[in-house]
């Protein structure tokens, strides 16, 4: 036994030494000058920031509590003893908004002041005032709201088409009641497209974060190391009841173009040519259905005095370009109509079955303002 274990061992300690050699050349490979091989290295400057203090320091004072209240009709059991036909119950939410303009407007979430009767803001330094709302988005999901004060600190407002994966990333806002919270992760991904069942939300262009955000967090921002808002926090992914620390933002560009016509008009104007969309046609289903293109939306529904109406496109047609554009599914397509300001001349074509087999066609029709409240599949 002993002749055997030392035979081992010997084998044991050559191949050890073989590797090893073979490491170091390939090390020494590696490091030579001009050598293919390169190590995956963070190019210069990138060091993590010593602290992000002076970030909240900076921010926290534009940073808002937003505390709202709506009252709903309860019909209890004592109601009924006492003859009456209901109670009022007042109904308390807590989020959270940033200070855009020092005249005081505040930018926030819709889905915070959706319904509420009043609302209050709350300051870093404690001082409560009364709001209104300017305006309100439900399709992007952003409100502005209007304090009487003047002089307010306010933020920087970034570029969110400049952030990528593995930036860093600030929340601050009003988790849970805990006032002014601090918390940093990374971007951790662009660009998600998410649908809530729960209220028929639909946003397609969301930024992923893992710095923590949990209810009361949402309409407050979400920051770059600089300090410069690049997005507004809005919702959580929680699987069963446990949160995750997958958070998501709406970028910063889409909602300062709308917080821009809210503080102008009240509203935010989008084009509209009047079609429901349904599935994205993908290689499968063109090969299946003898489809001459690969790509496309079929149209569900077309309404009734739409521009597509008039323009002769009707429900089961396959829209496959949007103004010269190819599309690939509905939200694409809806983004691309809304990009046009309203009255403008675009042009669609679209694929049309028929007894003599698919027919391309192609219509002019000129967008007008969408109704409110659009669905996420309408356009």
């Amino acid at each position: 036994m002993a002749s055997i274990k030392a035979k081992r061992f010997g084998i044991a300690a050559v191949v050890l030494a073989a590797l090893v050699g073979f490491g170091a050349a390939m090390l020494l490979t590696r490091q030579q000058p001009g050598s293919r091989e390169a190590w995956a290295r963070p190019p210069a400057g990138t060091e993590a920031p010593a602290s992000f203090a002076p970030v909240a320091r900076a921010v926290i004072p534009a940073v808002v509590n937003v505390d709202t209240t709506a009252y709903r009709r309860v019909t209890s059991i004592w109601d009924l003893f006492e003859g009456k036909p209901y109670s009022v119950v007042p109904e308390k939410g807590r989020a959270s908004g940033f200070v855009v303009r020092s005249e005081g407007y505040v930018l926030t979430n819709e889905h915070v002041v959706a319904g509420a009767e009043e609302i209050t803001v709350t300051f870093y330094d404690g001082k409560r005032l009364p709001a209104k709302v300017v305006g309100r988005d439900p399709v992007l999901d952003v409100a502005v709201l209007k304090v009487d004060a003047k002089n307010l600190p306010a933020v920087v407002l970034g570029d969110s088409s400049a952030i990528e994966p593995g930036d860093w990333a600030i929340a601050i806002g009003n988790p849970f009641g805990f006032h002014h919270t601090v918390t940093v992760g990374v971007i951790s991904a662009l660009g998600r497209p998410i649908e809530m069942e729960q209220s028929g939300r639909y946003y397609e262009d969301l930024i992923q974060t893992d710095a923590y955000i949990n209810q009361g967090n949402s309409g407050g921002p979400l920051l770059n190391a600089k300090g410069e808002v690049v997005g507004i926090n809005t919702m959580i992914f929680a699987a069963g009841s446990v949160p995750a620390p997958i958070g998501f933002a709406i970028p910063i560009n889409r909602a300062k173009a709308a917080m821009e016509q809210l503080i102008a008009h009240g509203k935010v104007v989008r084009s509209w040519i009047g079609v429901r969309l349904g599935i994205a046609i993908t290689g499968n289903l063109a090969q299946r259905y003898g489809i001459p293109e690969s790509h496309g939306v079929l149209v569900r529904e077309v309404f009734s005095g739409s521009p597509a109406e008039k323009a002769g496109v009707a429900a089961g047609d396959v829209i496959v370009t949007v103004h010269g554009k190819a599309v690939s599914d509905a939200a694409e397509a809806a983004r691309m109509v809304r990009q046009f300001p309203v009255g403008t001349s675009i042009s669609l074509e679209s694929l049309r079955y028929s007894d003599q087999g698919w027919q391309r066609l192609k219509r002019d029709l000129r967008t007008v303002e969408a109704p409110a409240g659009l669905a996420p599949d309408v356009t």
